[in-house]
């Protein structure tokens, strides 16, 4: 079993610009694709952002939304080949 309390904080920058951010996403969207892209459940992402878990869910959805898209998988291919 993992052991949640063991998770680091997120240590990355969610600075965006245009040229950075070319699926216009917000900071805290940028900061739940990139948990997503690194393989994190729904759990592990509220715990790394320090939100409930059903928060967490409502962010993965509103990516998988605003990026057109049904899968966890196809939202981690989006925001890997656009860099972020």
């Amino acid at each position: 079993m993992l052991d949640n309390t063991a998770l680091p904080t997120p240590t990355f920058s969610t600075d965006v610009n245009e040229d950075s951010n070319p699926l216009n996403l917000s900071p805290r969207e940028i900061e739940t694709a990139r948990l997503l892209t690194n393989g994190l459940t729904n759990k592990l992402i509220a715990t790394a952002l320090e939100i409930s878990e059903h928060t967490a869910k409502f962010h993965v959805a509103s990516l998988m939304k605003k990026l057109g898209v049904s899968t966890r998988t196809e939202v981690a291919v989006i925001c890997t080949r656009a860099g972020y």
